[in-house]
Formats: C-alpha cells, sequence, structure tokens
C-alpha cells in the first residue's frame, strides 16, 4: 500500500524542518488553536467546526484506519508549525496532499514542507498523480501550489462561499514520469 510505503521513508528532514507521522502526542492546545482560530482557516470547511481534543482523537483515529497519511510539520526552533496530509488511492495510482501550517514563525516553511513531502510521495512505485485543491481566492496556497510545479487540473465554478462570496475552486497536478 503506499501509505506504507510512503511511512516507511519518515521521517523527511531539510535544514530545520522535519516532516514525520503526527502522533496523538501532537494534539495539543497549540494545534487545537490553530484548528479553531477562524481567521487561519477561512478558507477551509474548517471553518465551520468547532474542535476539542475528542474531535482531534477521532480524526487521528479515522486517517489510521484509512489508506491516509497525517503528518506534523516540525521546526528546530520553533517546534510544531503545522500538518499535512496525504489521501492515497492504490486504484488509480494518485495521492491528494493538504497543508495547514498554524505558524508563521518560519516564513516559506509551507512551500519547503510541501515540496518535501511531494517529492516523496511521487518517487513511490506506482505513483503517478499528486492533486491539490484550494479556493480561488486562498493565495497563500496558491503560491505553494506555483512553487511546486503543479499544473491546472481543473475548476468547479463558484462551488463554494467565503464571507457570502462564491468563489471557483481550483485543482492542480503534479505527475510521476518515471
Amino acid at each position: 500500500m503506499f501509505s506504507n510505503d510512503f511511512k516507511s521513508i519518515l521521517p523527511i528532514e531539510k535544514d530545520d524542518l522535519k516532516v514525520c507521522l503526527f502522533t496523538l502526542d501532537d494534539i495539543s492546545e497549540r494545534y487545537i488553536g490553530w484548528l479553531n482560530n477562524k481567521e487561519l482557516v477561512r478558507f477551509s470547511n474548517q471553518r465551520f467546526m468547532n474542535h476539542d481534543e475528542a474531535s482531534c482523537r477521532e480524526f487521528f483515529d479515522s486517517v489510521s484506519r484509512s489508506n491516509s497519511v497525517f503528518l506534523a510539520v516540525k521546526h528546530k526552533i520553533h517546534g510544531h508549525i503545522g500538518t499535512m496530509t496525504v489521501h492515497f488511492n492504490q486504484r488509480h495510482g494518485t495521492a491528494d496532499m493538504g497543508i495547514l501550517i498554524g505558524e508563521t514563525s518560519a516564513p516559506g516553511a509551507g512551500s519547503t514542507a510541501w515540496l518535501m513531502v511531494m517529492d516523496k510521495v511521487l518517487s513511490l512505485p506506482g505513483l503517478r498523480k499528486v492533486t491539490a485543491g484550494t479556493l480561488g481566492c486562498n493565495k497563500a496556497m496558491l503560491g505553494v501550489i506555483r512553487k511546486s510545479d503543479m499544473v491546472p487540473d481543473g475548476i468547479r465554478v463558484q462551488h463554494e462561499l467565503v464571507e457570502g462570496v462564491a468563489f471557483d475552486m481550483l485543482h492542480f497536478a503534479r505527475f510521476s514520469y518515471d
């Protein structure tokens, strides 16, 4: 399974960043605070939820039972600064990635972590495509996607509302050509 193959190459480290499996010990007040920070998650469907330790444990358990991987992004100085998910589809040879950087104390960490994980995912035998999606108004995520050389992979026009305004859901992909 892709998820097991990917887990076997963790952690991934570069400069001051380390991406590793998220553990129950990573469920902290700091992490829960990110999820409940309505400004931070304003472009995510997390904005409609209120999180506590129990809801975070439920999510952790659901990912653990799936063909997905839940990751912690850690900085040598600033500690746990974010999370990532990789949802693998074995049948289609795809992986869909997501990221939440809760701490802005390490500029560029999101793009660096994204590229670190994407490169490792694309190196998995049989994995042919990595995907991601974001709203057209999410400039920070569009910057991460642009830096990772992903290409447009579809648009769902006026798909989600943010503060009453409809925005397109933009889909992107990067292919493995090995």
